[in-house]
């Protein structure tokens, strides 16, 4: 099986027995438990989440840590789900980033940032040192002014670097008007 769409998902079964070789994953408007995602987690290289729900044994919603951490061999991973929050306490950033750098992600996307991802965090423990990550982060439109300057001041950072060895994220949102004019330069 090379591909798992939401649909096969609902019936999906496959005996303990067999290892699923599940390559690309798009799945949308599923909850699935942490436990389903490690069984087939192993083999995917390719993972397309829209408005999933991924649950622990105990019921609550799994981290992005979590879920990443049951995608060991995930080369491309987007996330777009408007309800999941990407609230973490320093310790489960860090174990994030962990996971991220030691992973094999070479395109990382979320979409639907409300402003809760402790951005310079992500730049200091996670760009800064996966320069060739392709970095894709879409902010909602109602970030605070604040976040905002976050932001700027990090693309400024990454505009005055002017390092090629680096391959700059992409961020998207209503803010950093100044940096994509410059850029057009």
């Amino acid at each position: 099986m090379d591909f798992l769409s939401p649909y096969d998902l609902k019936t999906f079964f496959v005996p303990k027995k067999l290892k699923p070789n599940v390559v690309k994953i798009d799945i949308r408007h599923v909850t699935l438990s942490i436990n389903q995602l490690v069984f087939i987690g192993n083999s995917i290289k390719i993972c397309d989440f829209y408005n999933i729900s991924v649950k622990n044994d105990d019921g609550i919603d799994a981290s992005l840590a979590e879920i990443i951490q049951c995608l060991p061999n995930v080369e491309d991973f987007k996330l777009q789900c408007p309800r999941f929050s990407l609230r973490t306490s320093s310790t489960e950033f860090k174990k994030l980033c962990e996971i991220l750098h030691l992973s094999k992600i070479k395109k990382f996307t979320l979409h639907h940032i409300l402003g809760e991802l402790d951005i310079e965090q992500f730049y200091e423990q996670f760009l800064k040192i996966n320069k060739t990550v392709d970095v894709k982060l879409w902010f909602k439109s109602n970030i605070s002014e604040t976040y905002k300057q976050k932001l700027e001041t990090i693309a400024y950072k990454i505009l005055e670097s002017k390092s090629d060895e680096f391959w700059p994220p992409i961020f998207y949102g209503t803010f950093c008007e100044k940096q994509q004019s410059d850029l057009l330069i």
